[in-house]
């Protein structure tokens, strides 16, 4: 069954935030990264699993999150063509760049697939500049650009991209079912920007 965006609000406000739809690319073009989060969102009782980029301030934006609603959001990402996130049973053919399963290792389900924690995520994205963005209703793309250390004419660049081609992605963990956007839904509304500290998934 195909995926629907997850509606939410802030909670501070009660409102819906706004998508990029309504606020453009130039919103997030030269924005440099400070953190991500893999699980942004609260329904109350857990969580959705939005995936969050954390923007620095500049001159002319407060200090914000780009935010993807998506449910398990990490999980339809991908940087520099791997998978952020996929449950462990998709670990043979999917190695994420990100765990943090080791705290099921005792678990026998998990510990058959030698569950543990890595992140080669945090190193790619945080320090970086959104560069570059092509997006539109299917896919996404960021072109991220950090200047190596010490080489102010040298910079590493990633992709962090959503696929329109779902056997690119993870399965969903239950019914192993592929990852596809509904056709009534966009990324272009998928993707909100929020200052708000809380989003609450409906």
């Amino acid at each position: 069954m195909p995926d629907r965006i997850i509606d939410c609000v802030e909670e501070a406000s009660g409102e819906p935030p706004k998508t990029l739809r309504e606020l453009g690319l130039e919103r997030v073009l030269d924005r440099q990264i400070t953190g991500w989060r893999i699980a942004d969102g609260s329904y109350g009782m857990g969580g959705p699993g939005f995936f969050a980029l954390e923007f620095s301030a500049n001159a002319s934006f407060p200090a914000e999150r780009l935010v993807l609603t998506l449910w398990g959001a990490a999980d339809w990402l991908l940087l520099d063509g791997r998978c952020i996130n996929a449950h462990p049973n998709q670990w043979f053919k999917h190695r994420p760049r990100f765990s943090n399963y080791g705290h099921w290792a005792k678990i026998p389900e998990f510990r058959r697939f030698g569950v543990r924690n890595w992140d080669s995520v945090t190193p790619a994205l945080v320090r970086s500049v959104v560069s570059k963005v092509v997006l539109d209703d299917r896919c996404s793309v960021f072109e991220l650009k950090a200047e190596q250390h010490g080489e102010g004419d040298r910079f590493d660049t990633h992709l962090l991209e959503l696929p329109s081609e779902p056997d690119k992605l993870s399965l969903h963990e239950g019914s192993q079912e592929p990852r596809v956007l509904h056709p009534d839904c966009s990324l272009w509304d998928a993707w909100i920007v929020t200052n708000q500290p809380l989003l609450l998934a409906d």
